[in-house]
């Protein structure tokens, strides 16, 4: 697992990724991914694929029957890796899967 900082992807990062995907399964993962909206958080996804791309970075790809087994449906599985992380012990909607922080903002 590779935590990336949200809003920026730094060239020590790509280098660092591309010497650890050369070794072991490498999974990035965007820290703090409530700090981006939906919008910036698909042009953050979509930056570091095709810069990762051009380095030749590869991320493990993870099988059909692992989305299925963890019951991830009715999303674009071609979008992850990377997957956006929200680390939260407290919930607006208890009944949710994951969760989900409000803030005043949005």
């Amino acid at each position: 697992l590779y935590f990336v900082p949200p809003h920026r992807l730094k060239e020590i990062d790509l280098v660092f990724m591309l010497q650890l995907s050369r070794v072991v399964p490498l999974i990035p993962l965007i820290a703090k991914a409530d700090s981006m909206t939906n919008g910036e958080l698909t042009v953050f996804r979509r930056e570091l694929l095709t810069r990762a791309s051009k380095r030749g970075i590869e991320f493990f790809s993870f099988s059909e029957h692992s989305f299925d087994e963890a019951k991830i449906f009715n999303v674009d599985r071609s979008q992850f890796p990377p997957f956006a992380v929200v680390s939260s012990d407290l919930s607006v909607k208890p009944d949710a899967f994951w969760p989900i922080r409000e803030y005043r903002w949005g």
